[in-house]
């Protein structure tokens, strides 16, 4: 088995405490597992000088919705981040990959 990126996109809103946003890929085979990650990014000075912060990501509500048009069949994972932390996440990635047989 080997795994591999199909898709990486980088939110540079942000997301407030509670706050979540929705996510969409597609680039799979039908016998692929797909495995997601959400990842906070460092901004400047974070870490440093005693500077202290925690930070939770929260992938859920993931499903697959498979569309046929015009004969040609696509499939779509979605997914929503949230955060599920107490500070405000100015910066993250969402990475999405496949596993195939």
């Amino acid at each position: 088995m080997a795994a591999s990126i199909f898709s990486t996109a980088t939110d540079t809103d942000g997301l407030a405490p509670g706050g979540a946003y929705t996510w969409w890929a597609t680039g799979f085979g039908s016998g692929d597992a797909i495995l997601i990650t959400a990842r906070a990014g460092r901004t400047f000075f974070e870490g440093e000088h005693g500077v202290s912060f925690s930070r939770v990501l929260v992938v859920e509500n993931v499903s697959i919705e498979t569309r046929s048009v015009g004969g040609s069949i696509t499939q779509y994972v979605w997914c929503s981040v949230r955060n599920a932390g107490t500070q405000f996440i100015p910066v993250y990635t969402i990475t999405w990959a496949k596993v195939s047989p």
